[in-house]
């Protein structure tokens, strides 16, 4: 019977068993997290192992870039080009109960969902949102 692993970045291993289904299910699920900008898993790698050879693969994009815009004292509003962020306030969005980002350019929370959703290709009724307090 074959042994699946998935690890996703600095996380480290998130799924070991022998259910392929259920490390495909996960293997998506981080893959989904790393394209989020924000939370533990963003812009991390994902891999999908069985019997500890690399079967699917999604590689992350953080590095020194992603790093150096973190780490740097302008403003954000004065970093970024017109039209790339928005300094609305933060909205938290929830998918299937399990928080996946934070985000400024959403002007309303149907916004935030309905972009989320799309992007993401999951169905509207299982993003939730609400703004940050």
């Amino acid at each position: 019977m074959a042994e699946y692993t998935v690890v996703a970045g600095n996380i480290g291993t998130v799924y070991h068993g022998s259910d392929h289904l259920a490390a495909v299910r996960d293997y998506i699920h981080y893959v989904k997290l790393s394209k989020v900008r924000s939370g533990r898993a963003a812009g991390e790698s994902v891999v999908l192992m069985k019997n500890g050879e690399p079967e699917r693969e999604f590689e992350g994009e953080i590095g020194d870039q992603r790093r150096a815009t973190r780490t740097s004292r302008t403003p954000a509003r004065n970093r970024h080009a017109y039209g790339v962020i928005r300094d609305y306030p933060k909205i938290e969005i929830f998918y299937d109960g399990r928080y996946v980002a934070t985000t400024t350019w959403a002007r309303t929370i149907q916004e935030a969902r309905e972009q989320y959703a799309e992007r993401y290709g999951v169905p509207l009724t299982r993003v939730r949102a609400h703004r940050k307090a």
